[in-house]
C-alpha cells in the first residue's frame, strides 16, 4: 500500500520522538523540582529560596555536559553516548529516592544537568540531520516539548503533593520516561540512518567558522540573545510558583497550575509558529514579541488576584513562544560549515542563562522578593537593545541575509 505525502511525513515526525522527548525530560526534571522548593526545604531544613541553588547545579553540569561532548565525539557513536549515559543517569535518579543528604543532593543534580545537557546535544544535531527538510518547522515542534515537558512537571508534583504523597515520588516517575527514551532510540533512531551514528563528527574549530569578524559578532549577540531569554524563561517558569507561595499566598496547586499556564501559552505559541514560520520576517516578530514580553511583565508585578495573575502569565507564555526556536534556528543555520559546533556554542547559551538565574534569583530574592520578579523587565529591555543592534549590524553588512 503506497503512502501519501502528508502520511509519509507524519511517519518521519513519529521516528523523530525520541529526540522530543530528550526536550521533554530535560525541562520535565527542572519542573518537578520548582513548586515543591518548600516541601523539600523541611526535608532538609534549609529556606527554600537556597534549596533553588539545586537547580543553578542543574544548569551548571548541562553546561559541562555539553562541554565534554566535543570530547566524547570523535571517540564513540552517538547512539552509544546515549545508551551509556543514561543507563547511568537511570541509577543516579534511583539514589536521589534513598538519600536525604543536601550535599548529596547538589552533586547528583550536577550529574544529572551534565547527562540531560549531552542528551539535549546529541538530540538536537539529530534533528538537524533528520530527512525533514522543512528545520524551521522540525525545530519548532521539537522545542513543542520544552513545555510539555515543564506542564507535566508542574502539574505532577503539586499534585502529589496535595494528595498527601512522598515529594521523592517524583523521581520514580524520571525513571520511567529515562528507560522509554533509551528503548525508543534503540529501536527507532538506529534504524534511521543518521550519519552521526555511524560515523564520527568532525568538530571544526571555533576559528575556523568564526573567520569573518561581522559573522562572529552577530552570532556573538545572537547568543547573548539566547542566554538573557533563557534566564528570564527561567525566573517565570521556576521561580515565580515560589515566589507566589510566598508574596501571593497562593496554595502549592495554584502556583504549579500558573507555571502550567505559562508553559501551555508557549506550547500554543510554536503550534501556531510552527505552521506559518516559513512566511515570517524572524527580526521583526522577535522584536514585536520581546515589547509585548516586556509590557506584559512589569504589569505582572502589580498585578495580585489569582484570575488577571494567570491571564498576564499567558500572555507572557505567548510572548516567549517564538523567542528560543528562532535564537536557537538563526544560531545553528547561520553557516553551513561546523553545524554542530554552532548547535554546541548555541546551546551553552542558553545553559549558561539556565545556570545564571538560579544564582541571580538567591541574591536578589533575598534583599526584595519582588525585584526578584521584576529582573524579567529588566532583561528584556537588554534583549530589544541587543536585538536593535543586531538588526543594525545585519543592515550594514548585506552578505549576512544569506546567512541568516
Amino acid at each position: 500500500m503506497l503512502l501519501t505525502e502528508p502520511e509519509k511525513k507524519l511517519i518521519l515526525y513519529i521516528k523523530e520522538f525520541p529526540n522530543f522527548l530528550s526536550y521533554f525530560n530535560f525541562t520535565f526534571f527542572a519542573s518537578v523540582t520548582s513548586p515543591i522548593l518548600i516541601e523539600m526545604g523541611k526535608t532538609f531544613n534549609t529556606d527554600p529560596r537556597d534549596l533553588n541553588i539545586l537547580l543553578f547545579y542543574f544548569a551548571l553540569g548541562s553546561v559541562a555536559g555539553r562541554f565534554s561532548l566535543l570530547f566524547y565525539r570523535n571517540r564513540f557513536k552517538s547512539l552509544n553516548l546515549i545508551i551509556f549515559f543514561n543507563t547511568i543517569l537511570s541509577g543516579f535518579v534511583l539514589v536521589l529516592y534513598f538519600i536525604n543528604s543536601l550535599l548529596l543532593f547538589n552533586i547528583i543534580y550536577f550529574i544529572l544537568g551534565y547527562i540531560l545537557g549531552i542528551n539535549l546535544i546529541l538530540a538536537s544535531e539529530f534533528l538537524m540531520e533528520s530527512a525533514i527538510k522543512n528545520k524551521e518547522r522540525l525545530i519548532t515542534v521539537s522545542t513543542f516539548f520544552v513545555p510539555v515537558g515543564a506542564i507535566s512537571g508542574f502539574i505532577i508534583s503539586p499534585y502529589m503533593i496535595k494528595k498527601g504523597g512522598d515529594w521523592k515520588n517524583i523521581y520514580l516517575i524520571f525513571l520511567f520516561e529515562i528507560f522509554l527514551m533509551l528503548m525508543l532510540y534503540i529501536f527507532t533512531i538506529k534504524k534511521s540512518g543518521y550519519s552521526g551514528l555511524d560515523k564520527k563528527d568532525n568538530v571544526f574549530r571555533i576559528i575556523e567558522i568564526f573567520r569573518n569578524i561581522k559573522i562572529y559578532k552577530a552570532f556573538l549577540i545572537l547568543c547573548i540573545l539566547m542566554f538573557f531569554y533563557v534566564t528570564s524563561e527561567f525566573i517565570m517558569a521556576n521561580w515565580t510558583p515560589t515566589f507566589l507561595r510566598l508574596q501571593r499566598s497562593f496554595d502549592i496547586q495554584l502556583a504549579g497550575l500558573n507555571s502550567s499556564v505559562f508553559w501551555a501559552a508557549i506550547a500554543a505559541g510554536r503550534i501556531i509558529f510552527s505552521f506559518i514560520s516559513v512566511k515570517l520576517n524572524y527580526y521583526k516578530m522577535i522584536l514585536y514579541f520581546s515589547i509585548f514580553a516586556l509590557i506584559f511583565a512589569i504589569l505582572f508585578l502589580f498585578i495580585k488576584t489569582d484570575y488577571m495573575i494567570f491571564i498576564l502569565t499567558s500572555l507572557i507564555g505567548l510572548s516567549f513562544s517564538i523567542l528560543w526556536p528562532f535564537f536557537f534556528y538563526l544560531g545553528s543555520t547561520y553557516n553551513k560549515k561546523g553545524r554542530n559546533t554552532l548547535i554546541n556554542v548555541i546551546l551553552l547559551a542558553s545553559s549558561a542563562g539556565t545556570c545564571m538565574a538560579p544564582y541571580l534569583v538567591k541574591i536578589v530574592s533575598k534583599v526584595n522578593m519582588n525585584l526578584s520578579v521584576a529582573m524579567v523587565s529588566f532583561i528584556f529591555i537588554l534583549i530589544i537593545i541587543f536585538l536593535l543592534i543586531l538588526m543594525n549590524i545585519k543592515k550594514k553588512n548585506p552578505v549576512l541575509n544569506d546567512l541568516f
